[in-house]
């Protein structure tokens, strides 16, 4: 079992340590965190036998969503983080296999690049604010300048939850759920108005003809059984009509003419 100091160290990065919970980890914060419980964990085991990757992984990463999740900011699924993890510990194993080959240069610009975030966010956008990933997978628009600074400066820290900027935004979402169930409501009581117009319209008329009609033709006599009442209607005795008009001389075209715009009124 190691017992020097050169058992809190790596050849890569320097010192072992635990991972700070105010930022979201780098890669090299997140291989010196993986160096760090490896080593907790043999000294656990008290054996030479070095603990398994699956082992670490276990430990390491729920630590790192863990602060994934104190920001607030969605991540890819733990099966892919695990993938991320392997395949940078396997790029270092390769690299300290041949260090003394490697020019300063390279293992530099390698240490460089490791400085960069190890992001397992689920939004990958370049433009936060503009954003086409699924609802599940956005970044909340007030957490977006943390990971964008995360992302590059890295100048910022996960600070405390602010129970009043909470309780504010809690207010101002119920606010706005508030007047979209009003719209919604307004809406749809719109609609039936609507609708119920169109019906009372369609409906009416027809009932009233119907009840009119049934006033006037039907009537039920005592035994129960309707019968038809007729409207009355004044009838004119042609043959009279005729020897009317011969008596005054009236042309036969304007005696067609008489009796046509009499019947036209029934």
């Amino acid at each position: 079992m190691e017992k020097t100091r050169n058992a809190f160290k790596c050849s890569l990065f320097g010192g072992i340590v635990d991972i700070k919970d105010n930022s979201l980890p780098t890669y090299e914060d997140v291989m010196k965190y993986y160096e760090w419980t490896r080593h907790h964990l043999k000294l656990q085991l008290e054996t030479a036998k070095e603990p398994t990757f699956a082992h670490v992984a276990d430990i390491v990463v729920p630590r790192i969503e863990g602060i994934w999740l104190t920001a607030s900011i969605p991540t890819v699924t733990r099966t892919r983080i695990i993938q991320m993890l392997k395949a940078y510990d396997m790029k270092c194993k390769n690299l300290l296999k041949s260090i003394k080959k490697i020019s300063p240069e390279k293992l530099e610009s390698f240490r460089e690049n490791s400085k960069l975030l190890f992001d397992i966010a689920s939004c990958k956008c370049k433009e936060l604010p503009h954003c086409i990933c699924p609802t599940d997978k956005k970044v909340p628009k007030q957490e977006q300048p943390f990971l964008i600074d995360q992302r590059t400066s890295r100048n910022m820290f996960i600070g405390k939850i602010d129970i009043t900027t909470t309780k504010k935004l809690q207010k101002t979402l119920k606010r706005k759920l508030d007047r979209e169930n009003s719209t919604s409501k307004s809406l749809s009581k719109s609609f039936m108005s609507v609708d119920t117009e169109i019906n009372v319209s369609m409906t009416s008329p027809t009932s009233e003809r119907s009840s009119s009609t049934a006033d006037e033709f039907l009537n039920t006599t005592d035994d129960g059984i309707p019968e038809i009442k007729r409207k009355k209607i004044s009838h004119i005795n042609l043959p009279t009509l005729s020897k009317t008009c011969d008596r005054y001389g009236v042309s036969d075209r304007a005696a067609v003419a008489i009796a046509s715009s009499f019947f036209a009124r029934y």
